[in-house]
């Protein structure tokens, strides 16, 4: 069962009522989302079903607080998703709860369940005590965000809005880290895309190839070759004002000979 407590509800209310004047015992669209860990379209959707029990609006996108939580209850969503400290990146997730967990239909999870991405990651030590198997949540990130087919972009479908997460991340507090709340407010974006944007914006930092700063770091290659002068990963880190490891890991790639240079 999913238990919510009530002050760290309101708390979620609060941070998410936006313009709207709630009362404590109101709760938005926004809110709902959080707490549910889906995003906002699912709320829209439970509200517009009269078959499922959710709560009435009491006017546009308020609800009342505390029929909110008693439904979210009533769904029993998988401990692993309702208990936030194991919805880490080595949280083994089954597909049906990572369509859960990302405000999904399970449906549009499951035609990729014979993918060679996902088969080639099945662990007989991951399966459930009903015999379904699991994946690592960051593996299923990485599939859903980067290798999952689509049309016209056979990688995936990489978000607009990863690169202006990176931007968040390099402006961060040090020893404060960018959390997906944060991304969701100052983005204005459902939680859930905050999540997968974070995950994203993680892993372009990690590969090369992935950050948006790539062709920009080419281009200062050009320039930089050009007057003769050489260029350094501390060179790239001024220009560019990122830390120097993540231009240590632009310029391999950049000096990669399968990369090619294109910039102008």
């Amino acid at each position: 069962m999913v238990k919510i407590d009530p002050a760290y509800a309101r708390r979620v209310a609060e941070r998410n009522a936006g313009r709207s004047q709630i009362t404590e015992e109101e709760i938005t669209t926004a809110g709902v989302a959080e707490l549910a860990q889906v995003n906002s379209g699912t709320v829209r959707r439970w509200a517009n079903n009269p078959h499922n029990q959710f709560p009435a609006r009491l006017r546009h996108g308020v609800y009342p607080l505390q029929p909110v939580l008693e439904f979210l209850k009533r769904r029993q969503l998988p401990q692993e998703i309702s208990d936030p400290e194991t919805t880490g990146e080595d949280a083994l997730l089954s597909l049906y709860d990572f369509a859960r967990l990302n405000g999904l239909a399970p449906k549009s999870v499951y035609q990729y369940a014979d993918h060679p991405y996902l088969t080639g990651l099945r662990d007989p030590d991951n399966v459930d005590h009903k015999g379904v198997q699991r994946w690592r949540r960051a593996d299923l990130d990485h599939f859903w965000h980067e290798v999952r087919p689509s049309p016209g972009m056979p990688r995936g479908r990489p978000d607009p809005l990863r690169g202006e997460v990176l931007k968040l991340a390099r402006q961060a507090t040090p020893g404060e880290p960018l959390t997906e709340v944060t991304v969701a407010k100052l983005l204005k974006v459902p939680l859930a895309r905050a999540r997968r944007l974070l995950a994203a914006a993680s892993l372009a930092d990690a590969d090369p190839h992935l950050d948006p700063l790539l062709d920009e770091a080419a281009r200062l290659a050009l320039r930089v070759e050009k007057n003769n002068a050489p260029l350094t990963a501390v060179v790239v880190a001024e220009r560019l004002q990122i830390p120097v490891a993540r231009a240590q890991r632009l310029l391999a790639a950049i000096r990669d000979p399968a990369f090619g240079k294109t910039a102008e």
